[in-house]
């Protein structure tokens, strides 16, 4: 259980009411980098609007007005422009690489 904790607070210092629904996207797009957001939707069975809400909590940005977590990035998809990818940023890689050294 302290593994979990560990993770838990790894995430906690990103924002320290981050809910867990972020934290599971942040996981599934580590593990699957490229993936569009309405196939997060679908494997992940979360909500359209609450995918959505929490890839741009996410990213650089959630609003204009206010800065996201930087993690993750998107792009449209090049074969169909209304589709966007998902990936993770520089910090975000580093995050994941800290998370998965604290599962070994």
């Amino acid at each position: 259980m302290q593994r979990v904790w560990d993770i838990v607070e790894e995430f906690r210092k990103l924002e320290s009411d981050l809910p867990v629904k972020v934290a599971y996207l942040f996981a599934y797009i580590a593990a699957n980098p490229g993936i569009s957001i309405s196939e997060l939707q679908k494997q992940t069975n979360i909500e359209q609007s609450t995918c959505s809400r929490s890839v741009a909590v996410l990213s650089e940005w959630q609003t204009a007005e206010k800065p996201g977590l930087g993690l993750v990035w998107t792009e449209e998809d090049p074969e169909e422009r209304r589709r966007k990818l998902a990936y993770l940023t520089e910090k975000g890689e580093k995050l994941a690489a800290t998370l998965a050294n604290m599962l070994r």
